[in-house]
């Protein structure tokens, strides 16, 4: 089994040149060495008013890309600084800031491991603290 492998811009640039050459669908796909199928997608997905850009196609790829990654639940200002004023100020431990949190939103909001996480990675030190004394409180 194959694993899909990206387009390159470089791929991109090629893609357009042999469009503009006049090259049908399975014809580049086959000078590229890629299915049909990614060549198709690939105008579709990144083609406006009918005009292919690969700068622009490379741009919305890595867009992509990067929306689709796993984002940590703390870089939300909002509930960072809910969970730092529980565990410094009000001294919960993790437990405890997780199950308040999924009690008041009736859903789950954050886990008790990112929260240790967070401890010991330091962003929820306090500051001018250091992390042995973030774990102590908890």
């Amino acid at each position: 089994m194959r694993h899909y492998k990206h387009l390159t811009l470089y791929e991109r640039e090629n893609l357009l040149f042999l469009k503009a050459k006049g090259y049908s669908i399975s014809a580049i796909a086959k000078s590229m060495g890629r299915n049909k199928g990614t060549i198709s997608r690939e105008l579709r997905r990144n083609s406006v008013a009918n005009q292919y850009m690969p700068v622009v196609a490379q741009h919305q790829y890595q867009a992509r890309r990067a929306y689709c990654k796993p984002h940590n639940r703390l870089e939300h200002a909002r509930l960072l600084e809910h969970v730092k004023h529980r565990l410094l100020e009000c001294q919960w431990a993790p437990e405890e800031i997780a199950g308040r949190l999924r009690a008041e939103y009736g859903r789950y909001v954050i886990s008790t491991t990112t929260i240790y996480r967070a401890i010991y990675s330091g962003w929820l030190n306090a500051p001018k603290a250091s992390t042995a004394s973030v774990i102590k409180k908890s």
